[in-house]
């Protein structure tokens, strides 16, 4: 049984067990090249959104600290509940956007993004 896969960058079938060349390159090396630049872009993605989220809950934070409470007419109850929103809003997104960054390929989900 033949392990067959496919670069996405390359569209070139890459077979890992024959150890054939392709451009030069052996199957195996493009196949490593293919992940581990697929790993890299998912990661920045991954630090991009994770670093939005400390942003906006340290932005809450602050307008907490400045004032939103009583300007906004909020109990500490309702205060409560826009941290909550916060994370609802990134819980139903991440779904959607992982779905994207696996079906698409990265440069046109990066452009979209």
């Amino acid at each position: 049984m033949q392990l067959v896969l496919l670069s996405r960058s390359t569209k070139l079938p890459i077979d890992g067990y024959s150890g054939r060349s392709i451009n030069g390159y052996s199957c195996a090396w493009l196949a490593y090249v293919s992940c581990t630049d697929d790993r890299l872009s998912l990661s920045l993605i991954m630090v991009q959104t994770y670093f939005c989220q400390a942003l906006d809950k340290g932005t809450l934070g602050f307008s907490s600290i400045m004032g939103i409470q009583e300007d906004a007419g909020l109990d500490s109850d309702k205060y409560n509940w826009l941290g909550t929103i916060l994370y609802i809003g990134v819980l139903v997104g991440e779904y959607p956007t992982n779905f994207l960054a696996q079906k698409l390929p990265v440069a046109k989900y990066l452009a979209a993004k």
